[in-house]
């Protein structure tokens, strides 16, 4: 009996000897291919080369959407071109147009998908925010020539400025905090919201016409660092954490 447990006993010491001899004889052999492989290293996509991989993707439908709520605006302001203080009820116009662009992963449930590839969603998210700045600023730039050269306006272009930014920017900080603290796709309740905004600033050039008077330039001007301030920093949580590789947002 004693013989048998030590014949078991050995053939044990002798199986795991031979296991370890062919765990060593396999990790050489690993390290020795390892050696003979050529390495490549793969150049990462630049922003600027992904910035305009966006913009073939989403250029048209960005673009083409600021158009019309260009032209839109423009005969707006025609018609009321002797009514300055009509001129902020037009602007959350502009932030309604990005909404397409902004919430596209949500309103088709792709944020799993956009979580995993080699680009986070803060990159998507910053580079179609350049791509719609620079359509706003265009179209900015073509309201502001339109309204100085109306002929009825009596509105510096300081003012004018104020007049546009106030109402953009406090829809823009909306959709931005929407996106980052909300689970379910806002979409639809910030199409609304943009909307109800129209309503808002083209009733309150009833309610309070002393808000478009020269001597209100200072509560417009205020307004413009308080919305500017929270637009400066989620623009700011957006590049830290494209920096960083993370994503902007709840993923639901």
């Amino acid at each position: 009996m004693k013989g048998k447990k030590f014949q078991k006993y050995l053939t044990q010491v002798l199986s795991q000897t031979e296991e370890a001899e062919k765990l060593e004889e396999t990790i050489k052999t690993f390290k020795l291919i390892m050696k003979m492989q050529t390495y490549h290293v793969e150049t990462r996509t630049g922003f600027f080369t992904f910035l305009s991989e966006i913009l073939h993707f989403e250029g048209l439908k960005i673009f083409g959407l600021q158009t019309l709520v260009l032209l839109f605006t423009c005969l707006g302001i025609l018609s009321v071109s002797d009514m300055s203080e009509y001129i902020p009820a037009f602007m959350p116009l502009f932030a309604l147009a990005v909404i397409p662009a902004l919430f596209q992963n949500k309103t088709y449930m792709m944020e799993e998908i956009e979580a995993v590839t080699r680009s986070s969603t803060a990159q998507i998210i910053l580079a179609k925010l350049i791509l719609l700045s620079a359509a706003n600023l265009v179209s900015f730039t073509i309201l502001a020539v339109l309204e100085k050269y109306s002929g009825n306006s009596s509105v510096s272009m300081i003012v004018f400025i104020l007049y546009a930014a106030v109402p953009f920017l406090s829809c823009m900080v909306m959709m931005l905090r929407c996106i980052r603290l909300q689970k379910k796709d806002m979409a639809l309740p910030c199409m609304f919201m943009s909307l109800f905004f129209c309503l808002c600033w083209g009733a309150s050039a009833f309610a309070f016409p002393w808000l478009y008077r020269m001597s209100a330039t200072g509560i417009w001007i205020i307004a413009f660092i308080v919305f500017g301030s929270f637009y400066v920093k989620e623009i700011y949580y957006i590049i830290k954490a494209a920096k960083e590789g993370r994503n902007y947002g709840i993923i639901n």
